[in-house]
């Protein structure tokens, strides 16, 4: 008996704990995509940004050309697609 309540006790710790991870990484995220999304509304208001259009699997990528002679700072922002974030990514080559 004393073996079957130490298993339960560990199960329920570990449950606990996997929940409080997924709930903090949750939350992590969603403060993330916020962050991204007030960085971009900042840029986009000072006339900044170039944004390539959503691309799906398979499509040839798709190359910008940007001045930035005399800016001291680039901002890369990668965002998901609408269809959610799953194997989203970029390639920020030379950049």
């Amino acid at each position: 008996m004393r073996k079957f309540g130490i298993g339960v006790s560990l199960l329920l710790c570990l449950a606990a704990h996997n929940s409080y991870a997924q709930k903090g990484a949750s939350n992590w995220i969603d403060a993330s995509v916020k962050q991204k999304a007030t960085l971009r509304d900042a840029l986009k208001k000072a006339g900044m940004p170039i944004e390539s259009k959503w691309m799906k699997a398979k499509q040839k990528s798709e190359k910008i050309v940007a001045n930035v002679k005399g800016q001291d700072k680039l901002v890369l922002i990668t965002t998901g697609g609408p269809d959610g974030s799953d194997w989203d990514h970029a390639a920020w080559a030379n950049a």
